[in-house]
Formats: C-alpha cells, sequence, structure tokens
C-alpha cells in the first residue's frame, strides 16, 4: 500500500497496532505492506529534530532559572540597612 505523503525516515505506521516497516516508492510516496482487506491504520511523523529542539529549550530554561536565582540573591545580599548620621560644624571641624 502507499499513500500521497512525501516520504521521511521519521514516518511510522501502525497497521492494526502493529508496527510496520516503511520504504519509499518512486522515489518520492511512503509505502509499506498490508494484507488485502479492512484495516485499522495510524500513521504518526515525529521529526528527529523536535527532541533537539526540546532539549535546547528546556536547557535554556534552566540556564535562565539559575540566571535569574543568582541575581536574587545577590540582590537581597545588596539590601542593607544604612545609618545617617547628623553632625554639626564643630563635628566636622574636629574629624579633619
Amino acid at each position: 500500500m502507499f499513500t500521497s505523503i512525501p516520504y521521511d525516515k521519521n514516518w511510522t505506521v501502525y497497521v492494526d497496532g502493529e508496527k510496520v516497516d516503511t520504504y519509499e516508492l518512486f522515489d518520492a510516496l511512503v509505502a509499506f505492506d498490508a494484507t488485502p482487506g479492512t484495516h485499522k491504520l495510524v500513521i504518526k511523523y515525529v521529526p528527529k529534530e523536535l527532541y533537539i529542539g526540546t532539549a535546547i529549550s528546556d536547557t535554556s530554561a534552566v540556564i535562565l532559572a539559575v540566571i535569574f536565582i543568582c541575581d536574587m540573591r545577590r540582590a537581597k545580599r545588596k539590601d542593607f540597612e544604612v545609618e545617617i548620621i547628623e553632625l554639626t560644624d564643630e563635628e566636622i571641624k574636629e574629624e579633619k
């Protein structure tokens, strides 16, 4: 049996719940073997780049979270109280 789907090795075909091998027909279409009769077909496509993209996105999210947490901790360390002391002119002269 063949389909009008352009061939790519990332296609997976299940006939009656069992995975079957796919092959390229006419240098263009997805084809697979099936016996005559009525069958339930499931055709799935999952590009391998999906996993690479997901890994890159997940890694980026973790790095961003670490940077955010470190920045928040650094900001908390910078928050400290400052005591303001007012000096009179005489006290300033004595300091010099």
